[in-house]
């Protein structure tokens, strides 16, 4: 900025950093992610249990002698 190179983006974003609104979009830009993943573990530990849970209703089937 000081030798006058930079583009309107760059100098818009520098006036921005560090306000109070970009500080309050980074915390919940951060809070919109801790959940995403949460929302990610959350599908992944259902899609275990759905695989143990019909994992073991084949083997209580085969054990009573039903076939597939």
């Amino acid at each position: 900025m000081l030798q006058k190179k930079a583009s309107p983006t760059e100098i818009v974003a520098v006036l921005r950093f560090g306000t109070e609104q970009e500080l309050a979009n980074i915390e919940r830009i951060k809070a919109q992610t801790e959940y995403l993943k949460a929302q990610r573990a959350k599908a992944e530990a259902e899609t275990v249990n759905e695989t143990l849970m019909s994992d073991a209703m084949a083997a209580m089937k085969r054990y009573q002698g039903h076939d597939e």
